[in-house]
């Protein structure tokens, strides 16, 4: 990378975890330590395994940034969109922070969460692009970002929530939450990428017919 775009990608990490830390000390203020645990292992750890299979098979890349930087980008990253997202829906729905929601309510919430999270994205995903924070192998047609790459948050997005509220509901004692927090961040962003495959997949044969 050449110096001003080197500088360019070490102030957007900087910022990134900034937005990340403030939202995880508002998280702590409501939902306590142990909850707030939870939901940065689950949004952090899915959110960074999909973008490290998605880096991996040349999807897309982060400038000439290295692999260990871009985990680090991104687990930050997907905490803060999550955290905001799901606060903005919280806020919409009329949801209690402290309460634990009912299978329906928690799905609700995941699905809003989603669609919040997606409606931003299609703001900020276009201008990252312009100012080449990462690039495309292929150029979709929202202002050169494929239409995967919302798909791909709104799936992040509602399985983060999903598998946070899941974590938190098996179990009172903080050590076995945060346990299924981890098992449930695995199963989760294995989830979304083949999710997310079979979507594209299922598109492109009917585009094609």
């Amino acid at each position: 990378m050449e110096g001003f775009e080197v500088i360019e990608h070490i102030f957007f990490i900087i910022l990134v975890i900034i937005l990340a830390l403030v939202l995880l000390y508002h998280s702590y203020r409501f939902r306590g330590l142990t909850n707030t645990l939870c939901i940065a292992i689950v949004s952090g750890g899915i959110g960074s395994l999909v973008e490290f299979l998605g880096v991996s098979s040349g999807g897309y890349h982060y400038g000439s940034l290295p692999i260990t930087l871009v985990i680090l980008l991104t687990g930050f990253g997907w905490i803060a969109n999550v955290l905001l997202a799901l606060h903005l829906s919280i806020v919409i729905l009329g949801f209690n922070y402290q309460s634990e929601l009912d299978t329906m309510r928690a799905l609700m919430l995941s699905l809003v969460t989603g669609l919040v999270g997606v409606t931003y994205d299609l703001f900020t995903d276009p201008v990252a692009t312009a100012i080449g924070l990462w690039s495309w192998r292929t150029s979709g047609v929202w202002f050169g970002v494929p239409i995967g790459n919302f798909l791909g948050w709104f799936l992040i997005l509602t399985i983060s929530v999903l598998c946070y509220y899941t974590a938190i509901s098996l179990s009172d004692e903080p050590l076995r939450r945060i346990f299924y927090s981890i098992l449930l961040s695995i199963l989760g962003s294995f989830t979304v990428f083949f999710s997310l495959d079979l979507i594209l997949i299922i598109i492109n044969s009917l585009y094609s017919i």
